[in-house]
């Protein structure tokens, strides 16, 4: 296949990309209207708006010089030949800059296209990426009613053994199902179980009851009920701006827009999982998202490790204590 075909053929891939929905023919032909001629399309792109077929079609230049004005005029003429609703006129050059407003008012759009994977149409050009950390702070909450003379039995450095209430004798047994609020949350963070917006305090209730482990004034350990047990969490997110060059990647670059890069394939392996010293922090990644022009990435650092050596922080509670009844 000469190079000519090779490049028509990854216009038709890249708008197959761009329309999986539509009917896309490579070296098509269609009868103008005006000329009574049937003129030869590069790519043909045909879809159903509503009742109505859409026409749109692409001619492919591997050209060694930028397109000039001629050659805008005579696509637009085919478009208007063949009654197609847009045409997008591809050039492997690029354009003359001065062609760019006539373009726009003949309604042809200029492209360029981009494989990272061929020797002839890969350009030397960066993705935008806006790394995100999203770090939860979590707190837990007990209230509890405990004996005189209990002692609180801490698990780790979280100050309760807690458990399952499951409705038998408070007198401690060789089997319960541990309650690990630090675990508990984990696992709800990791299975996207929970929201991750930030600016705002999450709840997690539980729909079992809970109790403490403790140990008696008799030095016998035995289970007391907690009137409440619930934990609250708050997002804190941070985040950066890169660039990255996939290896594998294709696409158009518009020329009426900037040369904004749009890519119709990119593996989600080809993603940076590693942030570096040249990523610069951004504080409304927002506002950075609005000022790209064509394809950006956003990745969110999210996982919540589950051997996260997780400190308690700020350990504040009250221990609200009643007398047995008859002592």
């Amino acid at each position: 296949m000469k190079p000519w075909q090779r490049f028509e053929r990854l216009a038709e891939k890249i708008m197959q990309d761009l329309a999986p929905n539509a009917k896309i023919h490579w070296n098509d032909h269609i009868l103008g209207k005006d000329s009574g001629i049937r003129r030869q399309i590069d790519v043909a792109v045909r879809w159903m708006d509503g009742p109505d077929e859409r026409l749109l079609i692409v001619d492919a230049k591997n050209w060694s010089k930028p397109a000039d004005v001629g050659a805008v005029e005579k696509f637009a003429s085919m478009v208007k030949d063949v009654r197609a609703s847009s045409g997008v006129l591809v050039c492997n050059a690029g354009f003359a800059k001065t062609i760019h407003d006539y373009a726009r008012k003949l309604g042809v759009s200029l492209w360029n296209l981009h494989d990272a994977e061929s020797r002839d149409w890969s350009r030397d050009l960066t993705i935008p990426l806006v790394w995100l950390d999203l770090e939860p702070t979590v707190k837990c909450s007990v209230l509890g009613w405990f004996d005189a003379g209990d002692g609180i039995i801490p698990d780790g450095e979280f100050p309760f053994v807690l458990s399952f209430d499951d409705g038998s004798s408070d007198e401690f047994g060789s089997t319960f199902v541990k309650v690990d609020p630090v675990q508990t949350f984990v696992r709800a963070w990791n299975g996207r179980e929970v929201p991750r917006s930030t600016g705002q305090v999450h709840r997690i209730s539980l729909d079992r009851s809970v109790r403490a482990l403790v140990r008696d004034r008799s030095d016998v350990l035995r289970w007391r009920p907690l009137k409440e047990f619930g934990m609250s969490y708050t997002v804190d997110c941070k985040s950066w701006l890169g660039q990255f060059s996939p290896d594998k990647c294709r696409g158009l670059i518009d020329h009426l827009d900037d040369q904004a890069f749009v890519a119709t394939y990119l593996p989600v392996g080809q993603i940076p999982v590693i942030r570096d010293e040249s990523w610069q922090p951004v504080d409304d990644p927002d506002r950075v998202a609005v000022s790209i022009r064509g394809t950006f990435v956003t990745t969110e650092s999210i996982k919540f490790l589950v051997n996260t050596g997780a400190k308690i922080h700020d350990l504040n509670f009250t221990l609200l204590k009643r007398e047995p009844y008859g002592d």
